[in-house]
């Protein structure tokens, strides 16, 4: 462990400095909220109130997994990807919606 720390440290702190230049240009505000109302849009009524948790991990390739009814973990590199990103979930908003 001793061997690694310092590349861990290195990663982490680029890793927070990341999300932080992500949060001040704006880039993952909204995603869902767009989506939701597109797909408002696809079903001509207003969404039910619902919950869903999104967990975003700095993992290698555009993945997205299902934890569970109201949690999903996916990729930097899927939410990032705004058409991939909508793809991937809309199923997911469709159920809950």
């Amino acid at each position: 462990m001793r061997e690694c720390f310092d590349d861990a440290v290195r990663w982490s702190s680029a890793r927070g400095r990341e999300d932080a230049e992500a949060m001040t240009r704006g880039d993952r505000r909204g995603l869902e909220r767009n989506l939701v109302r597109a797909v408002e849009t696809e079903m001509g009524r207003k969404a039910r109130p619902f919950e869903l948790q999104v967990t975003e991990l700095p993992v290698v390739g555009a993945v997205g997994w299902r934890v569970s009814q109201k949690h999903v973990v996916v990729s930097r590199a899927l939410r990032e990807d705004a058409a991939a990103y909508h793809q991937w979930l809309t199923p997911v908003i469709r159920e809950l919606a």
